[in-house]
């Protein structure tokens, strides 16, 4: 049985390439590519999808549910003829129909620059840290008015975890991009669609605090625009 997912990927580089529509001849030797396809495998569909977090892959998209997302070629199928990890990136479909070479669309410069800092973040940090980052990400989008200007602000928010997970933090610290907030400190918080302000507190439970809060340094807040924005996370 045909996967509708693979039919619609190939539809998408059939109706316009560069801004053109294929006809002719250039049509011919497309149809002629796509005929010889053969299927993604599932070792490799899996990878990408472990790569991407299960979800799409644009940083202020991240639509998740696996039937709503496709793999995409940055370089198209029909022109190099094999599926390499290096070249496929997972996408939502929305996502999917912005890509090409237009003023408004999604290039493969800038699909190669969120690959690349796909691997940057999975290499550096753990899955917890990178969940944390989304949190401060989904903050930065949901956070409108004064509280969004305050979303920008280096400590303005914050996450809360309990004290055992600092281990699994250590990176993020390390690296200057979060720390942990003294108690008393007061940031915006999102809940149930209301936003107020709310102080950090830290309460012991044994040997370490039950409760933590890691906010976004200076450093942290250039992170996030730097991911946000599709830009080099090395250069951070």
């Amino acid at each position: 049985m045909p996967d509708r997912r693979r039919v619609v990927r190939l539809d998408a580089p059939d109706r316009t390439v560069g801004g053109r529509v294929r006809r002719g001849v250039e049509r011919e030797v497309y149809d002629r590519a796509m005929a010889d396809r053969v299927d993604i495998p599932a070792g490799l569909e899996r990878r990408l999808f472990i790569e991407a977090g299960w979800q799409c892959a644009v940083p202020r998209c991240r639509t998740r549910g696996k039937d709503l997302l496709e793999i995409h070629h940055i370089v198209p199928w029909a022109e190099v003829r094999r599926h390499d990890y290096e070249n496929m990136i997972v996408l939502c479909a929305i996502c999917h129909k912005l890509v090409g070479e237009g003023p408004r669309q999604i290039d493969r410069k800038a699909l190669r620059q969120v690959k690349a800092n796909l691997a940057w973040i999975s290499d550096h940090y753990s899955d917890l840290e990178r969940r944390v980052l989304e949190f401060f990400a989904d903050q930065r989008s949901t956070l409108v008015g004064p509280f969004g200007e305050a979303a920008r602000r280096p400590g303005a928010t914050a996450i809360a975890l309990h004290g055992t997970m600092r281990i699994l933090m250590m990176y993020l610290m390390k690296d200057g991009i979060v720390e942990i907030a003294p108690a008393g400190t007061e940031y915006a918080q999102l809940t149930a669609g209301t936003v107020t302000w709310v102080r950090s507190e830290s309460t012991p439970f044994g040997p370490v605090p039950d409760v933590e809060h890691y906010r976004l340094t200076a450093k942290g807040v250039e992170f996030l625009d730097a991911w946000l924005g599709v830009q080099p996370l090395d250069e951070i």
